[in-house]
């Protein structure tokens, strides 16, 4: 069998045919790089005097969607193709010839695994498996930034955070493709199988954006309440929410606490719940947070500490105004 490896994709020379148990495979009758064949499907792009047919399949793979080349040996154009118009079938002609990307559709540990050794490049639900050991389970995949896995999603209140209990958050609730917390178990076996960095997403009352990334993360077991282990504050378009330490008091560092739900009062305060005095959902504490993303969604946008609101501090602090959207997410380091 004809083949050629270009960054870890298979390129095979063939003749596509339909996917068999979400496999795509290629007909036993191959044809060699004399073939004379080309595939009879739209060109996504035209590429004139490309040089090889290795870097003609070079430019396809790093391409989003592209599926499949058309190259003439003479001219050296390369045909790329849409993925989304496969399976196609062969035309006689002559100086063509046409390869295909045989997608790994085997399940993956993250979502940047599916985006580097797959060929998903859209954001959306997918099934990982960060440990062989376990079952697998589904994710939010936000391709569109570069194959990071989602644990936490909020942006209209439509799923409510700060009255869920230790159970809920233990399992996960809300919407994949809505509102959601994938569950502590999970983010657990996910953030505990490798060296996993965080970024958090957050909207502000007025629509702007902002991010924040952390150099690690992860949360221990159950049988150690979930403890977290977040590294340092590297880089953002705001600045670090969460080991901060505001006129020498470190209550809000939250490095190394355990989390803490309604029902479940693991903070570091013996005078006070952290989590039903500020209305923050489930969520770690020492003392109590100047971050917290779980906390009473506000509809009106206003931000009262103790009553309704979504803090991080930078961004809250001086505004009164609550975050209106947030996102935590999760991807291997030095991806």
């Amino acid at each position: 069998m004809l083949m050629s490896y270009i960054l870890g994709v298979h390129f095979f020379i063939g003749i596509f045919i339909p996917e068999v148990v979400g496999i795509k495979i290629i007909s036993s009758k191959l044809h060699n790089i004399e073939s004379d064949l080309k595939l009879n499907a739209p060109v996504m792009e035209l590429l004139g005097d490309i040089g090889t047919k290795q870097l003609c399949m070079m430019k396809c793979e790093m391409t989003a969607n592209c599926g499949a080349i058309n190259y003439h040996k003479l001219n050296e154009n390369c045909e790329m193709i849409d993925a989304n118009n496969l399976p196609a079938t062969g035309l006689f002609a002559p100086g063509w010839i046409h390869s295909e990307v045989v997608c790994d559709y085997t399940i993956k540990r993250d979502c940047s695994d599916l985006l580097l050794h797959g060929c998903y490049t859209s954001d959306g639900v997918y099934s990982i498996q960060p440990d062989p050991n376990l079952p697998a389970f589904e994710v939010y995949c936000d391709m569109s930034d570069g194959g990071w896995t989602v644990i936490q999603k909020r942006f209209d209140g439509t799923v409510s955070f700060y009255d869920k209990l230790w159970q809920a958050y233990k399992n996960g609730f809300g919407d994949l493709n809505g509102e959601y917390w994938l569950g502590n178990d999970n983010i657990h076996t996910l953030t505990t199988s490798g060296s996993y960095e965080i970024k958090f997403d957050l909207q502000d009352y007025y629509g702007v954006w902002f991010d924040a990334l952390y150099e690690s993360f992860s949360i221990n077991a159950e049988s150690d309440n979930y403890r977290l282990s977040i590294g340092p504050y590297m880089y953002g378009t705001t600045t670090d929410s969460i080991n901060i330490v505001v006129g020498g008091n470190t209550g809000a560092i939250l490095n190394g606490q355990e989390f803490s739900t309604a029902d479940r009062d693991n903070d570091a305060v013996s005078f006070e719940h952290c989590v039903a005095w500020l209305k923050s959902g489930g969520w770690w504490h020492k003392g109590c947070s100047y971050a917290r993303l779980n906390s009473k969604y506000s509809f009106d946008g206003d931000y009262i500490s103790e009553q309704k609101g979504i803090p991080w501090r930078p961004i809250t602090e001086n505004a009164g105004k609550s975050l209106k959207a947030t996102t935590m997410k999760v991807r291997r380091g030095g991806i």
